[in-house]
């Protein structure tokens, strides 16, 4: 079975969100997923986005590779999620949430978005990437640790 076809386009309505600026708190505890207070890369995703499930094999392949800390946000349902970590190995925490809460809670609107947060659970950035390559870019130019 082909990964991309597990999720079918969904259109999404606009509601002029603002992202995290740097300097502000998470709203997720994340000192769970990431021990020894890293700073960790979040990936906001939804599984109807047709880029995000495209991205998403390099993604992982990219962190794994770099042992980059990684947490997947994903509108996905639970059990979305699960197919999900499985079909890839469980290489990093997954965690589901809302559609509504990837624009109200985090301030996207457009998946994907990825955010790298501190230790002490503030946003160190914030940012929207076409390839993993440009993740993986924007980690090694803060200097951030990995493999």
């Amino acid at each position: 079975m082909d990964f991309r076809s597990w999720f079918p386009k969904s259109p999404k309505s606009p509601l002029n969100a603002k992202p995290l600026e740097a300097g502000r708190p998470f709203p997720m505890n994340l000192r769970t997923m990431a021990p020894n207070g890293q700073t960790v890369a979040v990936g906001i995703v939804s599984l109807h986005c047709s880029h995000c499930v495209d991205m998403l094999p390099h993604l992982v392949t990219a962190v794994v590779k770099r042992r980059i800390p990684f947490v997947l946000v994903s509108s996905g349902t639970p059990q979305e999620n699960a197919n999900v970590a499985a079909y890839f190995g469980h290489p990093f925490p997954i965690v589901s949430i809302a559609e509504e809460d990837v624009q109200g809670r985090f301030g996207v609107e457009q998946t994907p978005y990825f955010y790298f947060v501190l230790g002490s659970g503030i946003v160190a950035d914030g940012f929207t990437a076409d390839t993993a390559e440009d993740v993986i870019a924007r980690w090694l130019r803060h200097g951030y640790p990995h493999a």
